[in-house]
């Protein structure tokens, strides 16, 4: 999608993007979780007001105009992930960018930012992923996919420190965890 594109569909919008915007995703826990969108959808337009929903195959976009580069948004996460949790979906935030060529990679990046949240189930029951929390698993992630595709390996331990493979290699002989 070229440039102008990109620009057309966003002037198209019910909420215009004036100065920055920020990517939310809402995706589904299964299929049948899709079910309850409108609840969802409901519930996200009390949060977001200013939100310009699309649905994409599996899950929803919602693109947020903003005033500022606030590094958080600010709305009751607590509230909302109770209804996510209820609705059996979860969120993912990007950050706000001025950028409109950055809009795909803000967008691949917030689907993985989903994905890793998931895996990594750093806070239980947490269902509302800011990317900027994530960052550094984005970027190991990235460096891992990377590493395999390059090498066909996935030992990407050999990326480390000579120390760490040996405490990595120890523990694994012995059944220890002296990292």
């Amino acid at each position: 999608v070229s440039f102008s594109e990109v620009e057309d569909r966003i002037h198209r919008f019910p909420h215009k993007i004036t100065y920055y915007y920020r990517i939310l995703i809402v995706s589904f826990d299964s299929s049948a979780g899709a079910e309850n969108f409108p609840d969802v959808l409901k519930a996200l337009s009390e949060f977001f007001p200013e939100g310009n929903i699309a649905k994409r195959k599996t899950h929803y976009v919602i693109v947020i105009p903003e005033a500022s580069h606030d590094y958080q948004l600010s709305f009751d996460t607590t509230a909302l992930n109770k209804v996510l949790a209820r609705c059996g979906c979860r969120l993912g935030i990007s950050n706000a960018t001025r950028d409109l060529t950055s809009m795909r990679s803000l967008y691949m990046l917030t689907l993985n930012t989903i994905s890793l949240a998931k895996r990594l189930d750093l806070t239980p029951g947490e269902r509302i992923y800011f990317q900027e929390k994530y960052c550094v698993y984005n970027t190991l992630d990235f460096c891992t996919q990377t590493f395999m595709s390059l090498f066909g390996n996935d030992d990407v331990l050999l990326l480390a420190h000579p120390s760490i493979i040996g405490l990595t290699r120890y523990d694994r002989t012995h059944n220890n965890n002296l990292r």
